[in-house]
């Protein structure tokens, strides 16, 4: 498994992609910074506290979906899936060679996160008088690298049923519109159920609009899904 996740990480970091995370990390990064300079001295240290995290997180929201639906999609178009031909005269099984990638491309976005965490960290130290991480910190963006994840699976299964780059905008268009549910005060039964299948963030609770149960569910099943769907399907683009 460890060969296979190696495999796909050369394949993964080409010069393009590589281009590609390192703007995006300096995007997140800049806003950070930015962020960070904006704060009001003259407000309380818990009001600036909020300010910065509430800041940083709708940034890195809107941004890092984009990037993990793409990166997931990404991995299944001809020009770096074509690995997957070799899977009908090999050993390796589907399972295993998509449930490799998948791990990669998690372990990727988790890493990914916490670097823009460590940025989020030090500027605050710098630029905020008393700044100090706390759990809130640490459970807004883990609880952040699972949706992230959960719209990128979601991505993922898009592409592996239909085979076109272009399914990427179905998880999009569906975080922009729970998104704009996010400061509404009562919401629907139909709004509740299509948050519980597609989350994001509640930054009343610093977390998901159901809690880390729902996402640690809803990752599991999508990884389920995407894995008995590849099993099944055609590998002819």
């Amino acid at each position: 498994m460890m060969k296979m996740i190696l495999f796909h990480a050369r394949v993964y970091l080409s010069k393009r992609t590589i281009l590609v995370f390192v703007s995006v990390f300096l995007l997140l990064g800049i806003c950070c910074f930015i962020n960070a300079c904006s704060v009001d001295t003259s407000q309380s240290y818990e009001e600036n506290k909020i300010i910065y995290l509430l800041d940083s997180l709708f940034y890195i929201k809107m941004i890092l979906v984009f990037l993990s639906v793409f990166l997931f999609c990404y991995g299944l178009t001809e020009k770096i899936d074509f690995i997957s031909y070799l899977l009908l005269t090999s050993h390796i099984s589907r399972t295993k060679y998509l449930f490799s990638k998948i791990i990669f491309q998690c372990f990727f976005l988790f890493i990914f996160v916490w670097m823009f965490f460590l940025c989020y960290g030090i500027f605050g130290k710098i630029f905020i008088p008393g700044f100090h991480l706390s759990v809130v910190d640490w459970k807004s963006y883990l609880s952040m690298w699972f949706i992230i994840s959960i719209y990128g699976l979601y991505g993922l299964w898009c592409m592996v049923c239909l085979r076109t780059f272009f399914v990427s905008i179905l998880p999009l268009s569906f975080f922009l519109l729970t998104s704009s549910w996010m400061d509404e005060g009562h919401l629907s039964v139909g709004q509740n159920i299509i948050l519980f299948f597609f989350p994001n963030f509640q930054t009343q609770w610093m977390s998901s609009y159901y809690g880390g149960l729902q996402l640690i569910f809803l990752l599991v099943g999508i990884i389920v899904i995407n894995l008995l769907t590849y099993s099944k399907k055609d590998l002819n683009y």
